[in-house]
Protein backbone atom coordinates (compact mmCIF):
# COMPACT_ATOMS: atom_id res chain seq x y z
CA UNK A 1 0.00 0.00 0.00
CA UNK A 2 1.34 3.44 -0.91
CA UNK A 3 0.86 6.03 1.80
CA UNK A 4 1.00 9.80 1.49
CA UNK A 5 0.59 12.42 4.18
CA UNK A 6 0.98 16.14 4.80
CA UNK A 7 2.32 17.55 8.05
CA UNK A 8 3.01 20.92 9.62
CA UNK A 9 4.91 21.99 12.73
CA UNK A 10 2.81 23.58 15.47
CA UNK A 11 4.18 24.36 18.93
CA UNK A 12 7.23 22.17 18.19
CA UNK A 13 5.00 19.20 17.43
CA UNK A 14 4.12 17.59 14.11
CA UNK A 15 0.49 17.86 13.14
CA UNK A 16 -0.94 15.71 10.36
CA UNK A 17 -3.11 17.74 7.97
CA UNK A 18 -4.26 14.67 6.03
CA UNK A 19 -3.19 11.16 5.19
CA UNK A 20 -4.19 8.66 2.55
CA UNK A 21 -3.29 5.08 1.67
CA UNK A 22 -3.42 3.84 -1.91
CA UNK A 23 -3.34 0.34 -3.31
CA UNK A 24 -4.85 -3.12 -3.25
CA UNK A 25 -4.42 -6.38 -1.37
CA UNK A 26 -0.92 -7.05 -2.68
CA UNK A 27 2.32 -5.04 -2.73
CA UNK A 28 2.66 -1.38 -3.69
CA UNK A 29 6.02 0.39 -3.57
CA UNK A 30 6.39 4.14 -4.06
CA UNK A 31 9.61 5.62 -5.48
CA UNK A 32 8.80 9.28 -6.16
CA UNK A 33 6.30 12.07 -5.48
CA UNK A 34 6.33 15.02 -7.90
CA UNK A 35 4.78 18.39 -7.00
CA UNK A 36 2.64 19.92 -9.73
CA UNK A 37 0.94 23.31 -9.91
CA UNK A 38 -2.13 21.57 -8.52
CA UNK A 39 -1.60 18.39 -6.56
CA UNK A 40 0.99 15.69 -6.99
CA UNK A 41 1.90 12.66 -9.08
CA UNK A 42 3.06 9.58 -7.17
CA UNK A 43 5.02 6.97 -9.11
CA UNK A 44 5.73 3.44 -7.94
CA UNK A 45 5.04 -0.20 -8.68
CA UNK A 46 2.12 -2.49 -7.90
CA UNK A 47 1.43 -6.21 -7.79
CA UNK A 48 -2.27 -5.79 -6.92
CA UNK A 49 -5.26 -6.51 -9.13
CA UNK A 50 -7.91 -4.91 -6.92
CA UNK A 51 -8.60 -2.02 -4.58
CA UNK A 52 -7.67 1.27 -6.22
CA UNK A 53 -5.61 -0.51 -8.88
CA UNK A 54 -7.89 -0.57 -11.92
CA UNK A 55 -5.73 -2.78 -14.13
CA UNK A 56 -2.82 -5.21 -13.95
CA UNK A 57 -1.00 -6.53 -17.00
CA UNK A 58 0.78 -9.29 -15.06
CA UNK A 59 3.36 -9.47 -12.27
CA UNK A 60 4.61 -6.04 -11.15
CA UNK A 61 3.45 -3.02 -13.17
CA UNK A 62 4.46 0.61 -12.91
CA UNK A 63 1.68 2.52 -11.12
CA UNK A 64 1.18 6.28 -11.41
CA UNK A 65 -1.39 8.20 -9.34
CA UNK A 66 -2.37 11.83 -9.53
CA UNK A 67 -3.84 13.32 -6.37
CA UNK A 68 -5.13 16.75 -5.43
CA UNK A 69 -3.76 18.90 -2.62
CA UNK A 70 -5.63 16.92 0.02
CA UNK A 71 -4.77 13.44 -1.25
CA UNK A 72 -7.87 12.58 -3.27
CA UNK A 73 -7.18 10.50 -6.38
CA UNK A 74 -7.75 12.39 -9.65
CA UNK A 75 -6.58 9.48 -11.81
CA UNK A 76 -4.48 6.33 -11.55
CA UNK A 77 -2.82 4.30 -14.28
CA UNK A 78 -0.86 1.06 -14.53
CA UNK A 79 1.86 0.89 -17.17
CA UNK A 80 3.49 -2.35 -18.26
CA UNK A 81 3.14 -5.75 -19.88
CA UNK A 82 2.84 -9.41 -18.89
CA UNK A 83 6.39 -9.56 -17.48
CA UNK A 84 7.93 -7.63 -14.60
CA UNK A 85 7.78 -3.83 -14.95
CA UNK A 86 9.22 -1.77 -12.14
CA UNK A 87 9.77 1.94 -11.51
CA UNK A 88 13.10 3.15 -10.11
CA UNK A 89 12.58 6.90 -10.25
CA UNK A 90 10.55 9.68 -11.85
CA UNK A 91 11.01 13.39 -12.47
CA UNK A 92 9.44 16.24 -14.39
CA UNK A 93 11.04 17.35 -17.65
CA UNK A 94 12.73 20.74 -17.38
CA UNK A 95 10.51 22.05 -20.17
CA UNK A 96 7.45 20.86 -18.15
CA UNK A 97 6.32 18.80 -21.16
CA UNK A 98 5.66 15.72 -19.07
CA UNK A 99 6.91 13.25 -16.48
CA UNK A 100 9.79 10.85 -17.14
CA UNK A 101 9.48 7.45 -15.45
CA UNK A 102 12.65 5.37 -15.33
CA UNK A 103 12.37 1.67 -14.68
CA UNK A 104 13.07 -1.81 -15.88
CA UNK A 105 10.95 -4.20 -17.89
CA UNK A 106 11.11 -7.83 -18.93
CA UNK A 107 7.88 -7.48 -20.94
CA UNK A 108 7.59 -7.33 -24.72
CA UNK A 109 3.85 -6.65 -24.90
CA UNK A 110 1.31 -4.28 -23.38
CA UNK A 111 2.79 -0.79 -23.28
CA UNK A 112 6.14 -2.01 -24.66
CA UNK A 113 6.13 -0.64 -28.20
CA UNK A 114 9.57 -1.82 -29.31
CA UNK A 115 11.79 -4.31 -27.48
CA UNK A 116 15.27 -4.73 -28.99
CA UNK A 117 15.90 -7.84 -26.87
CA UNK A 118 12.55 -9.56 -26.18
CA UNK A 119 12.18 -11.32 -22.86
CA UNK A 120 15.28 -9.72 -21.31
CA UNK A 121 15.08 -7.30 -18.40
CA UNK A 122 16.35 -3.95 -19.62
CA UNK A 123 16.01 -0.20 -19.09
CA UNK A 124 12.59 1.25 -19.78
CA UNK A 125 11.84 4.97 -19.97
CA UNK A 126 8.25 6.14 -20.27
CA UNK A 127 7.11 9.74 -20.64
CA UNK A 128 3.57 10.57 -19.53
CA UNK A 129 1.56 13.76 -19.51
CA UNK A 130 0.17 15.30 -16.32
CA UNK A 131 -3.13 13.71 -17.35
CA UNK A 132 -1.56 10.23 -17.33
CA UNK A 133 -1.39 9.68 -21.08
CA UNK A 134 1.69 7.87 -22.41
CA UNK A 135 3.54 10.27 -24.71
CA UNK A 136 6.21 7.73 -25.67
CA UNK A 137 7.82 4.55 -24.39
CA UNK A 138 11.40 3.38 -25.06
CA UNK A 139 13.06 0.16 -23.94
CA UNK A 140 16.84 0.02 -24.29
CA UNK A 141 19.81 -1.89 -22.96
CA UNK A 142 22.13 -4.76 -23.82
CA UNK A 143 21.61 -8.32 -25.14
CA UNK A 144 21.72 -9.89 -21.66
CA UNK A 145 20.02 -7.05 -19.81
CA UNK A 146 20.68 -4.08 -17.54
CA UNK A 147 19.22 -3.92 -14.04
CA UNK A 148 20.97 -1.12 -12.16
CA UNK A 149 19.75 2.11 -13.73
CA UNK A 150 18.46 4.01 -10.73
CA UNK A 151 19.96 7.46 -11.33
CA UNK A 152 18.67 10.04 -13.79
CA UNK A 153 18.14 13.80 -13.92
CA UNK A 154 16.35 16.16 -16.32
CA UNK A 155 18.52 18.32 -18.58
CA UNK A 156 17.86 21.91 -19.71
CA UNK A 157 17.05 20.82 -23.28
CA UNK A 158 14.04 18.77 -22.13
CA UNK A 159 15.90 15.46 -22.20
CA UNK A 160 17.63 13.59 -19.41
CA UNK A 161 20.97 12.18 -18.26
CA UNK A 162 21.16 8.59 -16.99
CA UNK A 163 23.64 6.88 -14.68
CA UNK A 164 23.64 3.10 -14.73
CA UNK A 165 25.83 -0.02 -14.63
CA UNK A 166 26.84 -2.05 -17.67
CA UNK A 167 28.15 -5.61 -17.54
CA UNK A 168 28.65 -5.99 -21.30
CA UNK A 169 28.93 -4.01 -24.50
CA UNK A 170 26.34 -4.11 -27.27
CA UNK A 171 23.00 -2.47 -27.75
CA UNK A 172 23.25 1.05 -26.36
CA UNK A 173 26.58 0.41 -24.55
CA UNK A 174 29.55 1.32 -26.73
CA UNK A 175 32.42 0.30 -24.43
CA UNK A 176 32.83 -2.28 -21.65
CA UNK A 177 36.06 -2.66 -19.66
CA UNK A 178 35.14 -5.68 -17.54
CA UNK A 179 32.78 -6.95 -14.84
CA UNK A 180 30.42 -4.03 -13.97
CA UNK A 181 31.27 -0.56 -15.28
CA UNK A 182 29.74 2.83 -14.58
CA UNK A 183 27.74 3.89 -17.63
CA UNK A 184 26.47 7.40 -18.40
CA UNK A 185 24.15 8.24 -21.29
CA UNK A 186 22.42 11.37 -22.54
CA UNK A 187 18.95 11.23 -24.11
CA UNK A 188 16.90 13.86 -25.93
CA UNK A 189 13.29 14.81 -25.18
CA UNK A 190 11.96 11.92 -27.30
CA UNK A 191 14.06 9.26 -25.58
CA UNK A 192 16.66 8.90 -28.35
CA UNK A 193 20.21 8.36 -27.10
CA UNK A 194 22.65 11.13 -28.04
CA UNK A 195 25.86 9.81 -26.51
CA UNK A 196 27.13 7.32 -23.95
CA UNK A 197 30.26 7.10 -21.81
CA UNK A 198 31.66 4.12 -19.91
CA UNK A 199 33.91 4.73 -16.90
CA UNK A 200 35.57 1.70 -15.40
CA UNK A 201 38.24 -0.97 -15.25
CA UNK A 202 38.46 -4.76 -15.22
CA UNK A 203 36.84 -4.77 -11.77
CA UNK A 204 33.67 -3.24 -10.25
CA UNK A 205 32.40 0.32 -10.70
CA UNK A 206 28.94 1.72 -9.99
CA UNK A 207 27.05 5.03 -10.08
CA UNK A 208 24.82 6.05 -7.19
CA UNK A 209 23.64 9.39 -8.55
CA UNK A 210 24.22 11.83 -11.39
CA UNK A 211 23.58 15.54 -10.93
CA UNK A 212 23.77 18.41 -13.47
CA UNK A 213 26.26 21.17 -12.54
CA UNK A 214 25.90 24.93 -13.23
CA UNK A 215 28.65 24.88 -15.89
CA UNK A 216 26.68 22.47 -18.09
CA UNK A 217 28.43 19.31 -16.94
CA UNK A 218 27.43 16.58 -14.50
Amino acid sequence: VLQSFSIKIANCQLQIDWQQSYGGTDDEIACKMIKLDVGYIIVGSTLSTDGQVSNNYGDFDIWAIRIDNTGNIIWEKTIGGSGTDYAWSAFQANDTSGIFILGLSSSNDGDIINDPYPGVGNNWMVKISEEGNILWSKKFGTPNGMFYQKSASPTPDGGYILGAMASESGGCVTTHYGYDDAWISKFDETGEIEWDLTIGSSDFEAINDIIPTPDGGY
